[in-house]
């Protein structure tokens, strides 16, 4: 539009008024200053007052304006090329604001099909991520349920009098000191039975227990951040206690590949984040009393308890904790039993799943838990 006007200067007057040169440096960027301009018969009067401006007011100040012979314009000569001056730039004006305002729209738009195709991309994966873990839980759930009716189909009760075989190893607290309790579903009655008897004896007892959680994956809980969150929050914890690892007897992908249960890979992995609780513990100023899982009824599965309580033993005496046998309390020899004869009464001590520790059998790992500990 712009170089078509300039022709058409030409062809009718036989000049385009320098106008082409004025444009190309957006001097006359509004119509108004486009007609004062003509209007004064190409002379500048224009007053610009941003410092920006100069470089316009100097180009048309060093103009070489049409000469007087050469430009045989009357008044309405000058006048009625103002006026199409004036809607020349008028209407250039209202064009680029449309083209300014379609390019917006299509800017928008733009973004908005990229945020769909982000969005649907996004719906995608988690979709994929959920029929993972639906199989993934199905397969589970389907071997639990296996184990359930093979081990309670024909529903056994041992019942066993056990003499504890206690350590000696005693735990130095002073009075106030905190006690930090982490674990999966297996910890969490003993956690609340310490809740409960902890505070007689003047420690403060945090239960960090949280089911189908374990130290095979942090994607859905950390308990290493979660230790240093509680030591941070509470102050004051000097005993650090952990029992889990029911949910760790399955393989794992590391380093891209699937590794299966306790190959070399699988423990090297697992070995780290049990390492990253003691050095937590350990720059917190505590000590870690780590609780081995107990014995489980179904052989297979006890035997999978076995390799990580080795696992567990292994660090604790790499960094110098303290190790307790749960199996000393509520199994016989190492061998399952679901019941114990405590004097003229028996307890119960494990839950139908024969796996969880019931509230009775929580309570006497709680108490000896607490047998351990001098308070000062």
């Amino acid at each position: 539009m712009q170089e078509s006007f300039f022709t058409y200067l030409e062809q009718k007057y036989h000049n385009d008024f320098n106008l082409r040169e004025i444009s190309a440096n957006s001097c006359l960027g509004s119509g108004a200053k486009a007609y004062k301009f003509v209007k004064n018969g190409f002379k500048n009067e224009i007053e610009f007052t941003n410092p920006n401006e100069k470089i316009c007011e100097n180009l048309l100040n060093s103009l070489t304006l049409p000469k007087e012979q050469n430009f045989m314009a009357t008044d309405m000569n000058l006048t009625q090329i103002s006026q199409e001056v004036f809607e020349y730039f008028r209407q250039s004006k209202e064009q680029n604001a449309k083209n300014q305002k379609l390019a917006r729209q299509n800017k928008i738009l733009e973004d908005n099909k990229k945020k769909i195709l982000q969005l649907r991309e996004n719906a995608k994966k988690i979709a994929q991520n959920s029929q993972k873990t639906e199989q993934n839980d199905t397969n589970k759930t389907a071997n639990l349920a296996a184990n359930a009716d093979e081990n309670l189909a024909k529903p056994e009760v041992k019942i066993a009098s056990i003499k504890p075989k206690r350590t000696g190893t005693k735990i130095s607290l002073n009075s106030g000191d905190g006690v930090i309790f982490v674990g999966d579903s297996v910890m969490e009655y003993v956690a609340r039975a310490a809740k409960q008897i902890f505070p007689k004896s003047n420690l403060r007892a945090f239960d960090l227990s949280k089911h189908s959680t374990g130290l095979l994956t942090k994607k859905y809980h950390d308990f290493n951040k979660e230790i240093k969150k509680t030591m941070r929050e509470v102050g004051g914890v000097k005993l650090v206690v952990v029992l889990l690892g029911a949910n760790d007897v399955w393989g794992k992908r590391i380093d891209g590949a699937n590794r299966e249960f306790y190959s070399e890979q699988w423990i090297n992995f697992y070995k780290n984040n049990i390492d990253e609780i003691y050095e937590t513990a350990s720059l917190g100023g505590a000590q870690v009393l780590w609780l081995s899982l107990p014995c489980m009824k179904k052989k297979s599965f006890d035997s999978k308890i076995r390799k990580l309580n080795k696992i567990y033993k292994e660090e604790n005496t790499k960094f110098g904790g303290i190790f307790m046998r749960t199996d000393d309390y509520i199994c016989k020899n190492g061998e399952y039993i679901s019941h114990l004869n405590l004097g003229n009464k028996t307890i119960k001590l494990r839950q139908d799943d024969e796996i969880h520790i019931t509230k009775a059998g929580s309570m006497l790992i709680a108490k000896e838990i607490l047998r351990m500990i001098n308070v000062n």
